[in-house]
């Protein structure tokens, strides 16, 4: 599974965009926690060409339905949303859709989201919650 975004070191911001969808289960819990592992994370969000995501470490997506109406996040969640010009490829996050895609490429983040919720399902990487790896 690969997700839509990725969330960034977040405290607690991971629970209170949770509100908005549910949290899946834990993805990878075979990956050890380790160098390797936080290697292969921050090289495919640095953009950096992963071969495959098996070593990522574990994680979790925030599953947001279709018919979620996100009208306002805060600043200090959306601003952590990560997803620049190579992390899809790098990460291989899926692709928005061209709609979505423009608006994230304009500096929109939360209209980005909002356009791809219409779409259909959004998933949303999450690697931290309340500041500790999952």
């Amino acid at each position: 599974m690969a997700g839509h975004f990725v969330l960034g070191i977040s405290g607690n911001l991971a629970n209170r965009l949770e509100r908005s969808g549910m949290m899946s289960n834990i993805f990878h819990q075979d990956v050890v926690l380790d160098q390797k592992s936080r290697m292969a994370r921050d090289s495919g969000l640095r953009g950096d060409q992963l071969a495959n995501r098996d070593n990522l470490p574990p994680h979790q997506y925030i599953l947001i339905n279709s018919r979620t109406e996100i009208n306002h996040l805060p600043d200090d969640l959306i601003d952590l949303f990560e997803r620049n010009a190579s992390i899809p490829s790098g990460m291989g996050l899926k692709s928005l859709c061209p709609q979505a895609d423009r608006a994230w490429d304009n500096g929109k983040k939360l209209e980005a989201l909002q356009i791809q919720i219409n779409r259909g399902d959004v998933s949303i990487e999450v690697y931290f919650i309340g500041g500790y790896s999952i």
